[in-house]
């Protein structure tokens, strides 16, 4: 967020009293990652709702295996209050443009769906 969009989270909570905080993780590791390998990993926004937003992480070997993934849901917090809050439009409007919605709405579905389209190539 911060390179691509010029978005730094750690000072949007200092000067606004806003964060997120996880809500629900769903992971599966696929393959293990090894000592001192290098992976790549990927996230993308794949929801968003005027509280929330659900991004989707794929963990990558060399060879473009995917080793892991994960969909972590996020709450939009007054962390002054402790109580939820909707972004302000500003932030929707980021979030509505850089959403990229995956077709499947099951966790499972979705990884095996990208284990199949991973494995084809």
């Amino acid at each position: 967020m911060w390179k691509d969009y010029d978005f730094n989270i750690y000072e949007y909570s200092k000067t606004t009293g806003m964060g997120w905080v996880v809500t629900q993780n769903q992971i599966a590791y696929i393959r293990p990652a090894l000592l001192m390998e290098e992976v790549t990993i990927e996230s993308q926004l794949i929801d968003t709702k005027p509280k929330f937003i659900h991004v989707e992480m794929r963990m990558y070997d060399g060879e473009r295996m995917l080793k892991s993934l994960l969909w972590a849901q996020f709450i939009h917090i007054d962390i002054r209050k402790g109580k939820s809050t909707e972004h302000g439009t500003d932030l929707q409007e980021i979030f509505d443009a850089v959403c990229v919605p995956v077709e499947e709405k099951d966790f499972n579905e979705r990884l095996k769906n990208l284990t199949k389209i991973v494995n084809s190539k």
